[in-house]
């Protein structure tokens, strides 16, 4: 395969995952917990401070005041795992999106007429 198709398939896949994470976990929430339950995580301020004191403690790690390392364990599976394809690695970028954005995405769903579904 192309370098070029290679990239477009993994735009499409990146791409894909998200809007399947966003519709997996907002419908999971929703049927677990109510629709007001994903409201209050998205727009309370005590996750979204939680959110930010992680953001924090990253940049600070970035900075190099301190040093976050990962478990061996968890760096040999990684690396042992690098050579088996690049799919998998994209789904988890996708999630990682997914995860950030979600307190700015929320709100945003909940005033809209998507919202009204979930409410």
């Amino acid at each position: 395969m192309k370098s070029g198709s290679n990239g477009k398939v993994q735009a499409s896949i990146y791409g894909l995952a998200i809007i399947a994470i966003y519709t997996l976990f907002g419908t999971m929430i929703a049927v677990l917990f109510g629709a007001e339950f994903s409201k209050w995580i998205s727009t309370h301020w005590i996750p979204n401070d939680l959110f930010f004191l992680i953001i924090i403690i990253f940049a600070a790690s970035f900075f190099g005041y301190f040093e976050i390392t990962m478990p061996n364990w968890l760096v040999n599976k990684s690396v042992s795992a690098e050579d088996k394809g690049g799919t998998i690695g994209t789904v988890f970028m996708a999630f990682t999106l997914v995860l950030v954005s979600f307190s700015c995405a929320g709100p945003i769903v909940q005033r809209t007429k998507i919202g009204q579904y979930c409410s």
